[in-house]
This record gives C-alpha cells, structure tokens and sequence, in this order.
C-alpha cells in the first residue's frame, strides 16, 4: 500500500488498502495501525480525480471516518499523530477546491513533521504541496517545495525515490547556466549525485551572511554539502601552485571540521 502510492501507483494503493485494512485490527494498539489509516487516506483521495462518482462519495465517507480515529489520537499524542491529520486535511481540502485552507495544512504538516523529526512525512507533506502548486499553474512556488522534497529524501536516504521525482518533474529540477555557473558532484554508492539544488545554495547564503569567521564559515559549508550529497566523510581540496592540497576534512555526525596542514593527494 505504502510503496504504490509513494510511486504514484493510485488504483494499486487503494486496493492494497483494502486488503491492509481487513486486518488492521490485529494490530490494535500499535503504531502501524496509524499508518493504515493515514495512507489509505492519502491514497483514497490520490486516487479521487480518476475514481467515478459513486466511488468518490465512498472515498470522501472513508476518509472523514479515518480522519476521526486520527483526530482522537492526535489530542493524545500531538507529536506523534497531528502532522498526519493535518496532511490528509490538506489534500481533503485540495480535492473540494478549498485551496486556502489547504495551503495552511500542508505548511502546518510540514512544520510539525518537521518538529518531531519524522523527516518521511515532512518529505510527504512537501512533495503533495508541489503537486498541489504545480495543479494550479504555480510553477516557481512547486519548484521549491519540490527542491525541498528531493533534499529531503536525499538525507532520508530514498535514493529510488530521488529517482522518480527527478524523471517525473524535470523542469523542476532543470539548473539555469545562463550565468556561466558550473558546479561538478561525485559521490560513490547509491546516493544521487546530482549538481547542488537551490535549498543548498539558500542555506550557503544564509551561512555566509552569519558568519565572519573563518573555521566557523568552513566548518558550516563542509557539513551542508556533505549533508546534501548524503556523503558520510567530505574533504576540501584547494589547488596552490599547480598541486592539489588537502586542506580539511569533514564528517557527517561531526559539527567542526578537522583543518590539515596542506597535505598533498
């Protein structure tokens, strides 16, 4: 179920719900059951634009009636529960045409997925505000949510799912060279390797502005790239004099990086 609508696979998500759902209650009192109700949602009404008008009340019927399982437990464990209320509030909104209502949701899923660190619904919640923008002509605005996205699933470590955004949405991901900016990346492994997005260079930007000393300046770049490639270890090579030196070294779960004495490679 999960894996069919995270692909975009609608028809085969739903039906896979029905089956998910046959057993749910087996599961009773643990988190999966949570995830049951809360992707069924999100695929009965991926699924609502292709469904036919007796299939779309059932899915509206099924999805308000998940919505208050999800509502109950999201008062006892906000943390856990209300960026998924608020995520299937957001696409309920967006299939009844209320779209102010469901711009807030979507910001309001991401914030607090974000907060409790469930990093693969925030990259959710991201990704479904992208599409929603690009449905109504918002081209610029999808474009960031869906940079946004991809980062997100790149630190997730989704590389297949890096993948399909990439070849679903292209113009979203094109790079302008209309400023004669050339940026190379290579990383080894299955990681996407794809030139630096412009979550990268928003947050370059704003570090540099922050920052007037030095190390501090280098140790923040160091870790956004290593960051944004999903590289484990990350090193800075500066030419001097036609040789290449190594000037310092960087890791992901290190906050400073460790400056060397120009080590040659």
């Amino acid at each position: 179920m999960i894996l069919c609508y995270l692909f975009g696979q609608y028809a085969e998500a739903v039906s896979n719900a029905a089956s998910t759902m046959q057993y749910v209650e087996s599961a009773s009192g643990t988190l999966q059951v949570s995830y049951c109700y809360f992707y069924e949602s999100l695929a009965q009404l991926s699924f609502y634009s292709d469904a036919s008008q007796v299939e779309q009340k059932h899915c509206l019927k099924k999805v308000r009636n998940n919505q208050k399982k999800i509502k109950k437990w999201a008062h006892h464990a906000p943390m856990n529960h209300l960026h998924k209320f608020n995520l299937v509030e957001a696409e309920r909104y967006r299939i009844i045409g209320k779209d102010s209502l469901a711009v807030d949701y979507y910001d309001r899923a991401i914030s607090l997925a974000k907060e409790h660190e469930y990093i693969h619904e925030a990259v959710l919640a991201y990704e479904l505000a992208a599409k929603f923008y690009l449905s109504r002509g918002k081209e610029l605005t999808a474009k960031a949510y869906m940079q946004e996205a991809r980062y997100c699933y790149q630190l997730w470590g989704a590389a297949a799912k890096v993948k399909d955004l990439e070849t679903r949405y292209p113009q979203l991901f094109a790079i302008s060279t209309s400023k004669n900016i050339l940026t190379t990346t290579s990383t080894t492994g299955s990681r996407s390797s794809s030139a630096l997005d412009i979550s990268t260079v928003m947050k370059a930007s704003e570090v540099i502005s922050g920052e007037i000393v030095l190390d501090n300046l280098l140790s923040k770049l160091m870790k956004i790239l290593i960051e944004n490639v999903g590289a484990q270890t990350g090193y800075l090579i500066l030419e001097k004099q036609g040789k290449l030196l190594i000037e310092a070294e960087g890791t992901v779960d290190t906050e400073r990086v460790k400056l060397l004495p120009s080590i040659p490679i």
